[in-house]
């Protein structure tokens, strides 16, 4: 009678794991996965090897270990304890390796896992653990892994504690790259003091990188707590940094002001202010920030005042942006002569999309005061500009005047000879308001081009 062949099961479970125990990690992974009954016998063998390792007494760098329980559930990412095991063990062993390169490789293994498992504590606590390395290279590629926690796992005490304790490291990098991760933390996270606080401080860091990256932090609070004093105060105080990418931040940051907190007086002359910055983005900038402005603050005196005396600046897109700002006017307050005469001279702006902004600018008026004669003469005379895209926007400023101001022979003459323009859509504009005009209307322009 032939005998039967053994199945692994029926070995004795001793002799399996004696087998088993001269195996490194990796081949204990693949029997597992191989042979399914062998994979309490490589649990067993792990297990035991884990902890004569933690038995082992501890030389120079403490060591990484994540210690389990009978009841912890398989991880995610893993059908098998076994095959965890066995991965996670060459992971802990590399952690713990005395090769700085090789711990970086763990660091790479890990980012290799999606973000809901790299989120565990196993893996989390891990890299946590190798950003306090005394290696610098290490501590970045640590940041770079906690970078890719869920916001939620990172707002975890022992996470976001540990990344602010970073963010006085000796190198600037690794200072930059910690406010990073907190730009990640959600807002009500990061407004605690003991975070808000800590990205304050950055304000004053030596390094100008580590300054702009903690004022985008800071973009990252709510409004309101934005706005309280501490926070907005060291916002304005860095508008005077000796750096003017530092200060166009600033005024970036300051935008996340709601605008009645902007409109407080030591925040917009602050702004105002920087108007006259010598560096040609900071103007930008500070045009922008005052958009923020509710329009019945940019109507007094001190700040409309301040953004027409930007349209005699030297860049065409600083003077593009104080227009911007007029158009935001009420038009009531845009009617005044010192601002609507002040956008005429732009209609003759060296610079084509100036020309079509200072437009843009003029149809916020009451039809009625656009139709008063230095205004309307001065957007008509723009149909015989020498650009297209300013001949096309001239008509469409024309259609907002007054029917009987549009069918007068000075006006309606230009619009009939735009009517053969060499571009399509201006003799398309041209006809569209010709349509409007009467009979009698033409006529009596085309005896007025006849008459030259």
């Amino acid at each position: 009678m032939p005998v039967k062949q053994q199945t692994l099961m029926a070995l004795h479970p001793e002799l399996i794991q004696i087998a088993l125990s001269r195996l490194d990690v990796h081949s204990l992974a693949r029997f597992a996965a191989a042979a399914k009954d062998l994979q309490q016998h490589a649990e067993a063998v792990l297990r035991q090897r884990s902890a004569e390792r933690r038995r082992e007494p501890t030389t120079g760098r403490p060591r990484f270990e994540y210690i389990y329980s009978d009841q912890d559930p398989i991880p995610i990412g893993f059908s098998t304890w076994a095959s965890y095991l066995a991965w996670f063990e060459y992971i802990t062993l590399m952690i713990n390796d005395g090769d700085y390169s090789v711990r970086i490789m763990a660091l790479d293994k890990l980012n290799e896992l999606a973000p809901v498992v790299l989120s565990q504590p196993q893996y989390a606590g891990a890299a946590m653990y190798l950003l306090m390395d005394d290696v610098v290279e290490v501590r970045n590629t640590a940041k770079w892994t906690m970078r890719r926690f869920d916001p939620v796992v990172l707002a975890q005490p022992q996470y976001a504690s540990a990344v602010v304790s970073m963010l006085t490291d000796d190198f600037p990098a690794l200072r930059m790259r910690a406010l990073a991760i907190m730009e990640r933390l959600d807002s009500v996270v990061l407004a605690q003091p003991q975070y808000a606080s800590a990205v304050v401080a950055r304000l004053l860091d030596v390094d100008l990188f580590v300054r702009i990256q903690a004022l985008k932090t800071m973009e990252r609070l709510d409004p309101v707590v934005l706005a309280q004093p501490q926070y907005a105060s060291a916002v304005v105080s860095r508008l005077s940094d000796d750096d003017d990418k530092v200060r166009r931040q600033a005024l970036h940051t300051m935008e996340r002001l709601e605008p009645v907190v902007l409109a407080q007086p030591q925040y917009a002359s602050a702004v105002v202010a920087k108007l006259l910055d010598v560096d040609l983005f900071v103007r930008i900038q500070a045009l922008k920030t005052m958009k923020r402005l509710d329009p019945v603050v940019l109507a007094q005196p001190q700040y409309a005042s301040a953004v027409v005396s930007m349209l005699t600046d030297d860049n065409w897109a600083v003077r593009i942006q104080a227009l911007k700002i007029m158009e935001r006017l009420d038009s009531v307050v845009l009617a005044q002569p010192q601002y609507a005469s002040a956008v005429v001279p732009m209609l003759s702006d060296v610079d084509y999309c100036v020309r079509i902004q200072a437009l843009q600018t003029m149809e916020r008026l009451d039809p009625v005061v656009l139709s008063q004669p230095q205004y309307a003469s001065a957007v008509v005379a723009k149909l015989l500009d020498v650009d297209l895209f300013v001949r096309r926007h001239a008509l469409h400023t024309m259609e907002l005047l007054d029917p009987v101001v549009l069918a007068q022979p000075q006006y309606a003459s230009v619009v009939i000879l735009r009517s053969k323009d060499v571009d399509y859509v201006v003799r398309e504009r041209a006809l569209a308001i010709m349509q409007r005009l009467s009979k009698a209307a033409i006529n009596r322009a085309r005896r007025f081009i006849n008459r030259g």
